[in-house]
């Protein structure tokens, strides 16, 4: 999967990102607000915990890279995150600080913000932050959030909560994205585009495509949805049988191109 805008490109991390990620987290400044340090151990599991998001959700914090030369500044994407006393979908974002005050967290926010209305059923999209951390905030405004809330975390910390509805999206930002060229590309890998003409084909013979129960079968195609996710509460594939095998990849096109028919 790869999103790209004027000066980026926002891909999925690998362990070949530790180097530059480790710029990142290690960095006192940048994580300050973080409960604690990150050392080599903790950056690994950050690296390895959103390979995990990207197999189960198809989505994660994706390695922010500058177009021009590939470089990897920093990561942002999309998370499932506690905030307050609910799991909800949250844009969050780091930069190494040479990259800082350039418009680059900006940017990939609205990215992974345009792919998220479009790629997922959220209907709301979240940005939590320690109430002492103003660049945060100021991001999660530039790319479109009101602050909407405010709690006291674990650590006795104030956080503040701020959100972005579809509804306002589509008002404000897709309207006048369509007037001229989108703000993101998303480029499917070769796999899933062989599960996209797969899927496409079966669409195409008119064959029973319903989701309106926990179990749907058609032509040899087993598809289980967990209407009841604790993931945010929407609905998720939980299995999909095709061709007698288990794909996670043809799942996660199968959701994208079902989502519209999801229940809420």
């Amino acid at each position: 999967m790869q999103i790209e805008t004027e000066r980026l490109i926002l891909r999925e991390m690998n362990e070949e990102d530790f180097d530059d990620l480790y710029c990142v987290l290690a960095d006192s400044d940048i994580m300050q607000h973080y409960p604690y340090t990150f050392d080599e151990k903790r950056v690994r599991g950050w690296i390895e915990k959103n390979q995990e998001r990207y197999q189960i959700f198809g989505f994660g914090l994706w390695a922010v890279c500058l177009k021009e030369n590939g470089k990897m500044i920093g990561d942002c994407g999309l998370t499932l995150q506690p905030i307050g006393n609910t799991i909800k979908p949250e844009i969050g974002y780091h930069i190494q600080k040479t990259y800082q005050r350039k418009g680059y967290a900006k940017e990939a926010a609205i990215a992974v913000r345009d792919w998220a209305f479009t790629h997922t059923p959220f209907q709301t999209i979240y940005s939590y932050m320690n109430s002492t951390n103003l660049p945060s905030m100021q991001t999660a405004q530039a790319y479109g959030c009101q602050r909407v809330d405010e709690f006291v975390d674990a650590e006795k910390e104030k956080t503040t909560v701020f959100a972005l509805s579809k509804k306002t999206w589509l008002e404000k930002y897709k309207m006048r994205q369509e007037k001229g060229a989108p703000l993101y590309q998303y480029f499917p890998c070769q796999k899933e585009k062989m599960a996209i003409e797969q899927i496409e084909n079966l669409r195409q013979g008119n064959l029973p495509f319903q989701i309106t129960s926990a179990k749907n079968t058609f032509d040899g195609i087993c598809v289980e949805y967990d209407l009841q996710s604790a993931y945010a509460g929407f609905p998720c594939v939980k299995s999909l049988t095709f061709g007698g095998k288990t794909d996670a990849v043809c799942k996660r096109v199968l959701w994208n191109l079902c989502k519209e028919k999801q229940i809420d």
